[in-house]
């Protein structure tokens, strides 16, 4: 069947798919002590605003047998169930869940039955349990959990950001930045402590004073719980409350191996390995880590001989092992793959007794699922949580690099459905947000609809996708991302764009009569500067975007384009009140009179949260000058959080509509603008 005659019975039944797999993504996992099953959260961020904000989801704890890949559910997503942790005998599970209407501790047996709410606190915060976790003792006594009295550091934020929005009384401002005045409000409210519950007594008390810095529970030792406040280790009796500091200095990841504290941390692009002895850091190795950075630190092996961490690469994400006596480093897998993922939180973790490591892991055809690499490099694929509701088929996908200025620049392209390599076709450019950030080589970069590619949810409607990984993505070195500086925001990741839908034309690939472009927060930016320089694509959407640099930079009195290292060389902070003309280089607005792409805007709350639209100047522009156009609001979505299935839904619908109306020259449905 041709992508262009889908029926409306098949799109609705993609979509109600790739929405579902939203509820599939794997939050975090915990290991059983006798390595035989695997606690896994599954959950999303797609929560209306007022809740997000406060951390408040749709989490379920699952549980799967590591040999078999079975799985049961334990918990329901309205419960809002997170932080699960094993008792020592693997008979209770410790968790934090929603389910008596506010985040409390909760215990149950290993089946899921026998739910009971340890706690019922009386924290003065909105979400004092927010990145909480909870910590069985070893005798299987107590429980050790951290809480944030006040609440989150980030719902405090947020909390004061909106009572400067409506305020009853009179106010003078003294000529600060609103979102740097709740910030500091929230820094000087926000306190973290670490409680300890009684199993055996009933008794709940914190075991540490309230401290302006956040608490992590590291891991139990033989002789306490091992906690870190910012860069200070401290060892804490639970019996006599007895603190003890370890170490005051740069820590990285904790391992407790008996008495000895394993230490594994970067300096100046190296990998340190040591252990901690007499509030000293012994180093035992060195380990060059170039072509490695950034890394992301996953575990030590139960015995620490190896220590494994993943490193971003590009459209890559490697998880690579280092052997703690030799200093070697092997990759355990492979490229155009993604261990470390943004919308998975979970990171790799060692077993207790096997000589191998779980991880999450994923590709452009496959949605995150847990895997194990043993101690010889072999891996093997663990759970099954998405075999069920992932489509049957899904289009081809390709990594594909070309140069830009000299610059190889490494890109995912998405061929439409029942791809003819005799035909071109419409084609859609992609661009991330940041600039920084990155395009990645998963299923979830793909199938997402909370204001992303959609990718999939388009090539099944006979699109070509091009998602380009343009100068200034993190991933590719320090150079890469200073090709930014200079004022070239705009010029450099602009002529890699150009230079990739060249190269795709040139491979008869996309018809160069029907490109379409779109891109979500910064690329939104890029997309708008793009039509703004050249007229060869025939529809455009910016999502959750801004567009009026200038105007925004004197609103927030900061200056976007100096705000970060890569981009400020060459550049003055305080363009925006002496030199205003330099925001020709690199602001659409400062070019709207050269806009003729139709372009549909789409902004939620986070955006007109800033100054009231971050839509509206250019919308007008263009509304002036007769160029079609809309302005989509999401009021109860966030950025690229807190959607909804109705925004989902609505989002991949409308991303067609348009790109059929502008490049296919289809009308647009009639619920498009009612």
């Amino acid at each position: 069947m041709a992508a262009d005659n889908i029926t409306q019975k098949e799109v609705e039944k993609l979509l109600n798919k790739l929405i579902k797999l939203h509820y599939f993504e794997i939050q975090e996992f915990a290991v059983a002590p006798n390595d035989q099953e695997i606690l896994i959260v599954l959950g999303n961020s797609d929560m209306p605003y007022g809740q997000y904000i406060y951390d408040e989801r749709n989490r379920s704890i699952w549980k799967c047998t590591i040999d078999t890949g079975s799985v049961v559910q334990l918990t329901l997503p309205e419960e809002d169930t997170f932080a699960p942790s094993w008792s020592p005998d693997c008979q209770r599970i410790s968790y934090i869940s929603r389910a008596s209407g506010k985040k409390e501790i909760w215990v149950m047996d290993q089946d899921g039955s026998n739910k009971r709410q340890l706690t019922s606190s009386k924290h003065a915060g909105k979400d004092p349990f927010n990145e909480a976790e909870t910590k069985w003792s070893p005798d299987g006594r107590m429980i050790a959990y951290t809480v944030q009295p006040n609440g989150s550091f980030y719902g405090l934020w947020q909390s004061f950001i909106k009572k400067q929005e409506g305020p009853t009384h009179i106010q003078v401002e003294k000529g600060e930045n609103k979102l740097q005045v709740a910030e500091q409000q929230a820094r000087a409210t926000f306190t973290s402590s670490v409680y300890m519950i009684n199993l055996e007594t009933g008794e709940n008390k914190p075991i540490t004073p309230n401290s302006e810095r956040a608490y992590f529970i590291m891991t139990w030792c033989d002789e306490g719980l091992l906690v870190r406040k910012g860069s200070k280790l401290l060892k804490i009796n639970p019996y006599t409350l007895h603190v003890e500091e370890l170490y005051d200095g740069h820590l990285g990841l904790i391992k407790a191996l008996g008495t000895i504290l394993l230490l594994a941390r970067i300096r100046e692009k190296h990998l340190e390995l040591g252990y901690i002895q007499e509030n000293d850091f012994i180093i035992k190795r060195e380990v060059p880590i170039m072509g490695h950075d950034p890394i992301t630190f996953h575990a030590w092996a139960n015995d620490g001989s190896q220590l494994f961490f993943s490193s971003q690469e590009g459209l890559s994400n490697i998880l690579y092992s280092v052997n703690a006596h030799t200093g070697e480093i092997n990759a355990l897998t492979e490229k155009g793959k993604t261990v470390q993922d943004l919308t998975c939180m979970a990171i790799a973790q060692s077993y207790h007794k096997r000589e191998s490591i779980l991880f999450p892991y994923s590709d452009p055809h496959n949605p995150i699922e847990l895997w194990e690499a043993t101690g010889s490099g072999e891996i093997r694929k663990v759970s099954n949580l998405c075999k069920k509701i992932q489509p049957e088929s899904l289009p081809k996908v390709e990594i594909i690099k070309y140069v830009s200025r000299g610059w190889e620049i490494e890109s995912l392209l998405v061929f439409p459905k029942n791809y003819d390599s005799t035909k071109t076709y419409p084609t859609l450019v992609y661009l991330h947000g940041g600039p920084e950030y990155y395009v990645r080589a998963n299923f979830s970069e793909l199938m997402s609809g909370r204001a992303e590619s959609a990718a999939y949810f388009l090539a099944e409607q006979g699109y070509a996708i091009f998602l380009p990984n343009f100068r200034g993505s993190s991933g590719y070195g320090e150079a890469f991302e200073y090709e930014l500086s200079h004022y070239k925001l705009m010029q450099a990741p602009y002529e890699d764009v150009i230079a990739g839908v060249d190269y795709l034309i040139n491979a008869r690939i996309a018809n160069p009569e029907k490109l379409g472009i779109y891109g979500s927060s910064f690329g939104a930016h890029l997309t708008a500067w793009t039509i703004s320089q050249t007229t060869r694509f025939k529809g455009a959407i910016g999502m959750v975007g801004e567009y009026d640099p200038l105007q925004t930079d004197r609103y927030m009195n900061s200056s976007f384009h100096s705000m970060s290292e890569n981009r400020s060389k060459g550049t003055i902070a305080n363009d925006l009140w002496f030199e205003p003309d330099v925001y020709k280089k690199f602001s659409p607005m400062e070019h709207f009179e050269k806009i003729i792409t139709p372009m549909l805007f789409i902004e939620t709350s986070a955006e007109r949260e800033l100054n009231g639209s971050s839509s509206r100047t250019l919308f007008n522009a263009l509304i002036t000058r007769g160029i079609k156009t809309n302005l989509v609001y999401y009021p109860e979505a966030f950025h690229n959080g807190g959607w909804n299935d109705v925004y989902k839904k609505d989002y991949m619908k409308r991303v067609v509509a348009w790109f059929d109306y502008c490049i296919k020259g289809k009308d647009l449905p009639d619920w498009f603008e009612k």
